[in-house]
């Protein structure tokens, strides 16, 4: 029987989170292009710093009348990897918020 310290499930947990962002934005970056719209990604997976308890934090920019669908395809994308989410609109974020992360945004379109 093998032990597994805290330190490697911990290890383990960042690596699956990080595959599965990279998976998730490649579908997001598909989606985008064939929708006409863009998600925008930030946060510790834009970063490349995903660990044990990352989420995915994503900013979707589409048109409103498809917004509700982009939303609803974001989700589900996620829950599919097992990665919770943080998504917001990008027409509500503050120059302010936008300026301070624009380091690390990742467009996805």
């Amino acid at each position: 029987m093998s032990v597994v310290t805290i330190s490697e499930r911990k290890m383990r947990e960042a690596s699956r989170r990080s595959a599965a962002a990279a998976r998730v934005a490649a579908r997001l970056r598909d989606y985008a292009r064939r929708e006409g719209g863009r998600f925008v990604l930030f946060g510790s997976a834009a970063r490349g710093t995903m660990d044990h308890k990352s989420d995915l934090d994503v900013l979707v920019d589409f048109p409103i009348a498809r917004e509700h669908e982009a939303f609803a395809y974001l989700e589900e994308a996620c829950r599919l990897e097992g990665l919770d989410l943080d998504a917001l609109t990008f027409r509500t974020m503050s120059t302010d918020f936008l300026e301070r992360n624009a380091r690390d945004l990742q467009v996805l379109a």
